[in-house]
């Protein structure tokens, strides 16, 4: 278990067998939030059951960046919920790149992080950490105030730039501008993940 929070938020891989969902629970695991995508095996419901509480958040590795700022919102909402119930695990398929953008989300919505300073962190408590660089970019619009819809499920058949959602005035003007902040701060994050990658 990587811990982002010692006793209070962890990250990883999302349990599967019986016996990863029993070592998630001797470290105190109570609560899980699964981040799936379509082609996922759904965990059995004893397994699910053997957890205080369970949610899952619908992610596409392929969601366009509005999209994908508005289910990361719906992430932080959850996350507020389920924190005080005891330590949760966030999971993803292997833990390496929406499980951990969740995280950082949080971080740097509760804990005033900028993105390179999330995503540093991230990697020294949870080395597999390898976000996708093009989901970096819905971090500066994640909101646990945004509101979406139920998620949909996602034909993969269909190519995703006809499920991006339409910008209001105000929020294209506030996104450009994060967009221009995440751009300038792509060389000090290839730098980052060039150090990490010698560390490891």
């Amino acid at each position: 278990v990587s811990w982002v929070m010692r006793g209070h938020l962890a990250v990883g891989p999302s349990p599967q067998r019986r016996d990863h969902a029993n070592h998630l629970r001797q470290q105190g695991i109570v609560a899980v939030l699964r981040i799936y995508q379509q082609q996922d095996l759904q965990p059995s419901a004893d397994l699910q059951q053997s957890f205080g509480c369970w949610k899952d958040l619908h992610i596409e590795p392929t969601s366009p960046t509005r999209q994908l700022a508005l289910q990361l919102s719906q992430g932080l909402r959850w996350l507020n919920e389920l924190l005080p119930k005891g330590p949760l695990y966030v999971s993803c398929s292997a833990g390496r790149d929406r499980s951990p953008l969740l995280c950082m989300a949080w971080l740097m919505h509760r804990r005033g992080m900028t993105l390179i300073q999330a995503m540093d962190y991230l990697m020294r408590v949870h080395w597999p950490s390898r976000p996708w660089p093009d989901h970096l970019k819905a971090l500066p619009e994640t909101n646990p105030g945004l509101q979406t819809a139920p998620q949909p499920r996602v034909d993969s058949s269909r190519h995703q730039e006809h499920q991006v959602l339409p910008f209001r005035k105000q929020e294209r003007s506030r996104f450009h501008q994060h967009l221009e902040e995440v751009e300038a701060l792509s060389q000090q994050l290839d730098r980052l993940l060039s150090r990490h990658a010698i560390s490891a």
